[in-house]
């Protein structure tokens, strides 16, 4: 078994690269970014961003997925939302810029998620919906306009008021599979039992919740 192991870990080595200088002293400030602010999901997004992108984890594991797990505790697909969230908080930035119409700001990355999977111009209406019902938005509200503005083209593509709402119901299953992996990625850093109970009861209430076709709350 031992020798079956040296084998393995010799010939995932053999499939390392090595990085230039100057590759190397940028993983190095990305990698400091990310370990001294978890919490800052701007920030780290952009570092995880730089990092897959460049390949830079390629001196230690053959994938992006590899090393976010190995490194960092947690599944590629929370690194992408992380990355997914950064691009929108900047994208919204950027259209305040030169834009006399205010627009909701994400706090977090559960807030700005759902905005994630709109084009940018959508992302900056749902913000603009957003910030006309509330100046403390939460996730929820994020959610509710990025329906809302999906469901609005959706419309327009067919002519006609959408009767159904397909978008809501694809986002629930998201945020489901989301939960998920959370759950698998607090296991893996060892967090509190009552704090992975709490967030499996979550994934469960909303699993009842889809299966009698109710809305994410």
């Amino acid at each position: 078994m031992a020798v079956k192991a040296t084998k393995e870990a010799a010939k995932t080595a053999s499939t390392h690269a090595t990085l230039t200088p100057a590759e190397e002293q940028t993983l190095v400030e990305c990698e400091q970014t990310i370990r001294t602010g978890l919490d800052t999901f701007i920030e780290v997004g952009n570092a995880l961003l730089v990092i897959r992108d460049q390949s830079l984890y390629r001196s230690s594991h053959a994938t992006f997925e590899a090393y976010v797990r190995d490194k960092w505790k947690f599944t590629a697909r929370q690194a992408n939302r992380l990355i997914g969230a950064g691009g929108v908080v900047e994208n919204l930035k950027r259209d305040q810029l030169v834009s006399n119409v205010p627009a909701a700001i994400p706090l977090n990355e559960a807030q700005a998620r759902p905005l994630a999977a709109l084009t940018p111009p959508q992302q900056v209406k749902a913000a603009q919906i957003v910030a006309s019902k509330t100046s403390e938005p939460t996730a929820k509200d994020f959610e509710e306009a990025a329906g809302e503005v999906a469901e609005e083209k959706a419309s327009i593509t067919v002519g006609k008021p959408a009767k159904s709402k397909p978008v809501t119901g694809k986002a629930s299953l998201e945020t489901l599979i989301e939960l998920i992996d959370e759950v698998e990625t607090m296991v893996r850093a060892g967090r509190p039992k009552e704090a992975v109970l709490a967030k499996l009861k979550a994934a469960a209430d909303l699993a009842t919740r889809i299966n009698n076709g109710g809305r994410v709350c």
